[in-house]
């Protein structure tokens, strides 16, 4: 059972079903409009926002809105609320609690409260017309700051010198309550309708009127008249017929004149009654050539001067009306993307760059040649990303893709690129470790003894000859027998040999310098070597493997180390991606990487724990701080009614009491001055004890007020620290949500894919820094990738977006296009057609341009733009970062190449120096090897008695 909802399951697999379809982030808060939440948080924070709402929207004003928004028609919100706040901007009810405007200073307002409320009719003048509006005037109870023996008075003021708080009323939080309080049903003129509870709290009919449902208003469709047509009947019938203002012998309609004969008294014949029947009269020859030879039809005219429409002259029947076929229903997005028609509004998807050499037709080719193939684009872009995630297991510092590229391409000793070298070797490293273990768990692998053993064994024998013996005869129905054919011995095709790894692995044990990791001196490339012979015949990277076997060791070359090393400094870029891509593959399946994979999973629950332990007290501290800003709320209106007035000269007077003139006493009471000292006396009592009790209560006063201001700084001190708790935690949550994305080292996913099923990726999103490790090498550069990649369409989706000539025309005769001509309009010239197509984005007015022309009624391209937006300011800010890295590398590049010009000319310049110069990736060194191992990968391991320690990072 769901608790919120009360569904009850009698199966477990509904169940879980609901429960998941509800646990999606796809819904939304109907009061605040706060969107991607789950079903159980947006109704948890509706229940909230609701009882905020409530409590802060005046009391008084609650049936007024519920009556005016209870099946109101207007369609949009927005208006809806415009109109209900027009209508009470002007108008007060009793009990509601406003500011009032006392005197003529616009800034002189005090709070009261409106007792009555009495409205007088509009004025009426002499012809009935209302000269002023109706008009009502408020019985208004005001409390005065100052201390008096009454606080409070009642005035009596018109809407002109009332306000109310924009703290509990505005338009915003009246957006609010009527979103919380109303609803309307999903249908073309559905009214608004106000909560079960609130109608029947407010007395407000419960049943929508029938004019209003949804059969009310299709019945209301169909009733629609159509204007009748305009014909001599319905001419002559209506109320603004002229003929009923004139005689009728004046008409003459079209060519036709009409004749009045004289009025003849009708007298009925005995026993009839009635007029008699009209009579056809001859056309008068006269009038012929008067009208131009046009013959004239002339039309009898009743006796009685009184034109009547002939019964064979009425309108005919009106046609049943044709039945209105219902609209379709209303598309309900997102759909299917490539049913959504094309916009046409001139948008074209952004033309990606590309790094390979055979570029898509249309496309222009890469600035630098670098023999880079298409399909190796793929495979280079995995294994850079793989080394970069799993740095720790294979400990290798995190470099840039350029640089990646640049040390592949690098044309001279690999000895000589650290980064090219250490690669290979951190790679073999986890093949097997120093005891000569294999670490691969691979049907492959586990069979490597016996692949090598075998093909050893069976290069060493000799072919065995073919069978002479002849076959016993047989004889047939023609009585032929073989014995008389002789069978001739056929010669064993040798295989052409095409490389010479065999006759090296012969007398190079491989896996024992894997094992003693001795990598110097060409080793590391003849144990790559010795790796890709144990690549089985049924793999289908057999083919590339033996066409790296064939220049790393060729037939007609001797094989030993140096032609290895010679060799492999010659070797293609796209083969040397080979050679990674299938050492990475086999890494991936050793007990080192599995072990960290396993520990990230641990830590990211360890992580999701620790965040949801935050995401509590963050939501505990929010609802501690609703109360306290309700609470301060009050205390702030307290603080607004004891603010003190300003004096008008600065003088203060002592309570109206005056000191009584000693003189005049005496005069008037005698010359005695025993009893003028006894006066004197009591009066000084009586002022003394005056004087102590106006001090007592100032004092008393100003004591409350004291501890009422102390109070509320004491609550905006507990507030302020609330806040600061609530960042706090929010800072957590996103260090927990950075960690949570640095250890998903698992799968690396896409941002999504577009409507011709492109897809998007962005390397750094998972399982990296976004700028690398911060103690790298290269972490001054700030970046790593600094692109946004786009991949061509998977083969699944080539049936959608290439579809047969069938298909093609049934989408032309529906739709008015093709999949290729809307391909040609929406990405224009530059179109990627395999997965084995890359492109990629470098600039973020481009980006902008992607999210632009993306259409969210689509189910990929709006999880596509949703993601693109929120990883858009991080894309952007590293694509800058490596725009700033470009122009600086190309000026230190065309500093050293003068630099290099005037070295040669004094001819003291190595190739080192001047390749350092022109290849950055010669700048990358393996620190985290050097901290942890205290060597580099290929460098030997030092004895055990004199091993360092490595320092930990």
């Amino acid at each position: 059972m769901i608790k919120q909802t009360g569904e009850v399951f009698v199966e477990y697999e509904k169940y879980a079903q609901r429960l998941d379809f509800y646990r999606k982030k796809q819904f939304t808060n109907q009061i605040t409009g706060q969107g991607n939440l789950s079903f159980f948080d947006a109704l948890e924070a509706e229940n909230e926002d609701a009882r905020e709402i409530r409590s802060v929207f005046p009391s008084p004003l609650r049936y007024q809105v519920c009556r005016k928004v209870h099946h109101s028609t207007v369609p949009r919100l927005e208006e809806l609320v415009t109109r209900v706040y027009s209508e009470l901007k002007d108008d007060y009810y009793p009990g509601e609690h406003v500011i009032a405007q006392i005197s003529s200073d616009p800034d002189k307002r005090l709070p009261g409260i409106v007792r009555d409320k009495i409205t007088f009719s509009p004025s009426i003048n002499s012809v009935r017309h209302a000269d002023n509006a109706p008009m009502s005037r408020y019985f208004v109870t005001v409390t005065h700051e100052h201390p008096s023996p009454v606080d409070t008075s009642d005035l009596l003021l018109d809407s002109k010198k009332l306000s109310r708080d924009r703290r509990t009323y505005s338009r915003s939080i009246l957006r609010s309550f009527i979103r919380n309080i109303a609803y309307s049903e999903n249908y073309k003129g559905a009214p608004w309708q106000v909560k079960p509870e609130l109608v029947a709290e407010f007395r407000l009919p419960k049943e929508v009127p029938y004019y209003l449902t949804v059969q009310g208003i299709a019945e209301a469709k169909k009733t629609v008249k159509t204007e009748q047509p305009t014909t001599f009947y319905n001419y002559y019938s209506g109320p603004d017929n002229i003929l009923h203002k004139q005689p009728p012998q004046q008409f003459a309609f079209h060519n036709t004149i009409i004749q009045p004969q004289p009025q003849v008294p009708f007298r009925p014949p005995p026993g009839g009654s009635g007029p008699p029947p009209f009579q056809q009269q001859q056309p008068n020859a006269n009038f012929a050539p008067l009208m131009g030879g046009v013959p004239i039809v002339p039309v009898p005219a009743p006796p009685n001067g009184q034109f009547m429409p002939a019964p064979n002259r009425m309108a005919p029947p009106r046609p049943p009306p044709v039945p209105v076929q219902p609209r379709p229903p209303p598309i309900k997005y997102p759909i299917e993307d490539t049913d959504i028609p094309p916009r046409r509004n001139g948008k074209v998807r952004p033309q990606p760059k590309f790094l390979a050499d055979d570029v898509p037709d249309g496309a222009p080719a890469p600035k630098d040649e670098l023999g880079l193939q298409m399909k190796s684009v793929g495979s280079m872009l995995s294994v850079w990303q793989t080394l970069n995630v799993h740095a720790e297991v294979y400990i290798l510092d995190s470099f840039t893709l350029d640089d990646f590229i640049e040390a592949l391409a690098y044309p001279g000793d690999a000895y000589d690129c650290q980064l090219l070298t250490e690669i290979h070797c951190a790679l073999l490293k986890l093949l097997i470790d120093e005891q000569g273990d294999i670490l691969v768990h691979s049907e492959n692998f586990s069979e490597w003894d016996v692949v090598s053993g075998r093909a050893d064994s069976q290069s060493s024998k000799s072919p065995s000859p073919a069978r002479s013996e002849t076959p016993p005869a047989r004889r047939t129905r023609s009585k032929v027998s073989s014995k008389d054919t002789e069978i001739t011995p056929t010669k064993p095709v040798q295989p052409r040999l095409t490389n010479r790894a065999s006759e090296l692995l012969s007398e190079f044990d491989w896996k024992d310098h894997l094992a003693r990791r001795d990598f110097q001196d060409g080793k590391w490339q003849a144990i790559v070597v010795g790796v890709l012979r144990q690549i089985p015949k049924t793999s289908f990277k057999k083919p590339t493997c033996d066409q790296i076997l064939a220049h790393l060791v060729p037939s007609d070359m001797e094989p030993e180390l140096d032609t290895v090393r010679e060799q492999y400094d010659s070797l293609d870029i796209n083969l040397r991606i080979a050679i990674l891509d299938t050492l990475k593959s086999y890494t991936l399946a050793t007990e080192p990487l599995r072990e960290y994979m396993a520990n990230c999973n641990a830590n990211m629950t360890t992580i999701r724990n620790q965040k949801i332990v935050q995401q509590r007290e963050r939501k505990e501290l929010l609802k501690k701080l609703g109360g306290l800003e309700q609470q301060r709320k009050i205390e702030q209106g307290k603080q607004l009614s004891h603010s003190p007035q300003p004096e008008a000269n600065g003088d203060v007077s002592m309570s109206g009491i005056t000191e009584p003139d000693a003189n005049g006493e005496d005069e008037k009471e005698g010359t005695s001055p025993n009893h003028g000292r006894k006066l004197r006396k009591s009066n000084a009592r009586k002022r003394k004890f005056v004087e102590d009790e106006q001090t007592r209560l100032e004092r008393e006063k100003r004591e409350r007020e004291e501890a009422e201001r102390a109070k509320f700084r004491a609550l905006l001190g507990e507030i302020e620290k609330t806040n600061a708790a609530i960042k706090a935690c929010e800072d957590e949550i996103k260090k927990y949500d950075e960690e949570l994305r640095e250890n998903q080292c698992q799968q690396l996913r896409p941002l999504g894919s577009d409507r011709f099923c492109n897809q998007y990726w962005w390397l750094e999103r998972w399982g990296m820094p976004l700028g690398g490790l911060p103690t790298s090498s290269t972490a001054e550069y700030n970046y790593v990738s600094g692109r946004l990649w786009i991949q061509g369409p998977p083969e699944l989706s080539k049936d959608l977006i290439q579809p047969n000539p069938a298909e093609e025309e049934r989408m032309k005769l529906e739709r008015g296009y093709t999949m290729k001509e809307r391909r040609n309009e929406e990405e224009g010239s530059i179109q990627l057609s395999n997965p084995d197509q890359w492109g990629y984005y470098d600039n973020p007015e481009d980006v902008q341009k992607l999210l632009d022309w993306l259409d969210d009624r689509g189910h990929r391209e709006l999880k596509l733009k949703k993601e693109l937006s929120n990883w858009q300011d991080q894309i952007v800010e590293y694509m800058v970062n490596w725009k700033t890295h470009l122009a600086d590398v190309e000026k230190e590049k065309a500093a050293g190449a003068d630099d290099e010009k005037r070295m040669q000319t004094r001819q003291k310049a190595t190739n080192s120096e001047n390749d350092a110069a022109r290849y950055w990736c010669l700048r990358w060194e393996n620190s985290y090897a050097v901290d942890e191992l205290g060597h580099l990968h290929s460098e030997e391991p030092p004895k055990k008695g004199k091993k360092t320690k490595g320092k930990k990072r």
